[in-house]
């Protein structure tokens, strides 16, 4: 039989094993994650491991604190945060990773002249809606080779004010084309009198008709690249 005294001591035993062995069983549980975010679809990534694409619902993990990394190759965005996840408890999180986009309309003289802003985005008349918002510098490069390029800096995108570029291209005063007609040109011309000085000299008058075959074709090619 135990004592009043034996008994209390007993029980308060029982007491702090209890609460040792359920503070341990807190500390080791798991908890639940759920991620949404907008616009959906955004691949998701756990301390770094891989997981899916959201939503992700009531995922569940060990208590304690991770690592969330989600990215959306639309938008070109992504976003990284530290949660804590506590025992038998749910974590939420909702991550908006939509971009704001601005308006920019571009037109040239002459049109199908191609845009830049980094990379190609398209050819005049342009309008494109889904401009990321920002400071840009752009670029118009008329068809053909045959126009100076054009650079604009500082071109801010934003989304309550459409951009509106209208540009006239100047011509290159002489273009890969006009240099070759060139050389054509001046290529029959030394052919010609070369042709024509060695027909005066009886000794070497039959070495007349090669220059005068190389011009007369020079000068065909010339007329031929004029059609191009």
């Amino acid at each position: 039989m135990f004592s009043s005294r034996n008994k209390t001591n007993f029980f308060k035993s029982l007491f702090v094993i209890s609460f040792f062995l359920n503070s341990v069983a807190v500390a080791g549980g798991n908890g639940s994650l759920t991620v949404t975010s907008d616009p959906p679809n955004a691949s998701i990534s756990i301390d770094g491991q891989l997981i899916g694409q959201t939503p992700l619902l009531k995922y569940s993990l060990p208590a304690g604190q991770h690592t969330i990394f989600l990215q959306d190759q639309t938008q070109q965005n992504d976003y990284t945060k530290i949660v804590e996840i506590t025992t038998n408890n749910e974590t939420s999180l909702n991550v908006p990773l939509q971009k704001d986009y601005g308006k920019l309309t571009v037109t040239s003289k002459p049109d199908n002249s191609e845009v830049f802003l980094l990379t190609p985005i398209g050819k005049t008349p342009l309008i494109d809606e889904l401009i990321p918002q920002g400071t840009f510098t752009l670029e118009v490069r008329g068809p053909n080779g045959r126009y100076l390029s054009l650079k604009k800096n500082n071109i801010y995108i934003d989304k309550s004010n459409p951009s509106v570029i209208n540009e006239n291209l100047r011509k290159k005063i002489f273009t890969k084309k006009a240099w070759f007609q060139i050389g054509l040109g001046v290529a029959s011309v030394c052919s010609y009198t070369w042709s024509f000085n060695r027909g005066f000299d009886d000794k070497h008058r039959n070495q007349s008709i090669p220059g005068f075959v190389l011009g007369t074709t020079l000068l065909t090619g010339l007329g031929i690249s004029t059609l191009f």
